[in-house]
């Protein structure tokens, strides 16, 4: 991330952990309240979310949606099924996150981004998901034709060419 903000001349904000950089582009600030990520993302341009490993469920892309933002993601576990070409951009490749920070986030249109989040991640939503869910379980229907299992060839650290 911040290698690609750097080469596009693009600030970033480091929440929830440190980056030591002497440049002017990169602004850590390690941990941060609940107010203060919401705050923090209410002012960014995207949410940057180059996962290396198969994300089972990225909260922090439903908390930036939540505010409207766009997320610039690699395409490793659900994170496919999150975003979308109405809610952001989804990178195979370092030179794809490259260019899509490089791009003008203001092709999105935040009020798209919170309303597909209430209609797909809201709590009504996703309880109401969950109890159709647990009825099946409690019926006896199993939900996976098989244990859920890793199915990655590559060790995480290989998912991204970075």
């Amino acid at each position: 991330c911040i290698r690609a903000c750097k080469k596009s001349d693009k600030d970033i904000y480091v929440a929830g952990g440190r980056a030591w950089s002497l440049s002017r582009n990169v602004h850590s600030l390690g941990m941060v309240t609940d107010v203060e990520k919401l705050a923090l993302l209410r002012k960014c341009d995207a949410l940057l979310f180059p996962v290396r490993w198969h994300e089972p469920f990225g909260i922090a892309i439903l908390e930036a949606y939540s505010q409207g933002l766009p997320v610039v993601c690699s395409s490793y576990g659900s994170l496919p099924e999150l975003v979308n070409a109405r809610t952001g951009i989804v990178c195979s490749d370092y030179k794809g996150f490259e260019a899509a920070i490089a791009k003008d986030k203001n092709t999105f249109d935040c009020n798209v981004i919170r309303k597909y989040a209430e209609e797909h991640f809201s709590s009504t939503v996703m309880a109401r998901a969950y109890l159709g869910l647990y009825k099946r379980v409690i019926a006896g229907e199993k939900l996976n034709k098989e244990q859920p299992r890793y199915l990655g060839a590559l060790h995480p650290e290989k998912l991204l060419d970075f």
